[in-house]
């Protein structure tokens, strides 16, 4: 990469916007354990469904506006990732 695309990177990660949306990305993870426990719960008093990430992701895709939340989901785990490569949390 080359010295302007990397400074141009860089004050992108530094930015307030980014660190926003890695923050979101900790609390849609903590969303999606949410409701793996709810469809855990569901589960344990006979409901069908899949008790993992799977099942929590396409349960909300079922929801109105899941698609969306699920979108918006990819950016802030896209940018926890980042922020955590960057500060060498894996």
């Amino acid at each position: 990469m080359n010295s302007s695309a990397g400074d141009t990177a860089q004050r992108a990660q530094d930015s307030d916007l980014f660190e926003k949306a890695a923050r979101g990305g900790h609390v849609v993870s903590g969303l999606v354990h949410l409701l793996i426990g709810y469809i855990a719960i569901r589960l344990a008093f006979g409901d069908s469904g899949s008790a993992d990430q799977s099942g929590a992701l396409g349960t909300l895709a079922a929801q109105p506006g899941g698609r969306i939340a699920l979108w918006v989901a990819v950016v802030a785990f896209a940018a926890r990732a980042v922020a955590d490569h960057r500060s060498g949390r894996r």
